[in-house]
């Protein structure tokens, strides 16, 4: 997708991406949030177009690619945009993949609140690196 210019950017997010840090309980899909190219209301239909010219498909409204379910999501306010501007580049099962960093994966599990996403941020703070504190207060102010 980026060398389609579909995107400008992406990193893995979610559980997946958590996976990468310590072991959180099982998930359901692969997220990663994108920079999108496109504009209007309809500015990820370029995306999910890609997609299934490369052989993903709906299944009801989810997106599989090769078994798995894909959660394509926009990066949708300064916070997920900055993750994916910070991502780091690891290697999983020998491919490289651009990931989001453990203070910003703590950071976007704040933001949306649920119940696994309150354990994954006890499971994600003992990787907070040394600008936890400044990103932490840039983000949310006083905490």
């Amino acid at each position: 997708m980026k060398k389609a210019k579909v995107i400008s950017d992406f990193a893995l997010a979610g559980g997946i991406a958590t996976k990468y840090y310590v072991n959180p309980p099982a998930t359901q899909d692969i997220d990663f949030y994108v920079i999108v190219e496109s504009a209007g209301i309809d500015f990820m239909a370029p995306v999910y177009a890609f997609a299934l010219k490369e052989g993903a498909a709906f299944i009801g409204q989810h997106l599989f690619y090769d078994g798995k379910r894909l959660d394509i999501l926009p990066a949708y306010n300064d916070l997920t945009k900055e993750a994916v501007e910070n991502k780091i580049q690891v290697t999983i099962v020998g491919i490289k993949v651009p990931i989001i960093t453990p203070d910003y994966l703590y950071f976007i599990a704040k933001q949306v609140g649920r119940m696994k996403d309150k354990e994954r941020m006890k499971l994600l703070y003992p990787f907070r690196s040394k600008d936890f504190i400044s990103l932490y207060l840039k983000h949310f102010g006083i905490m």
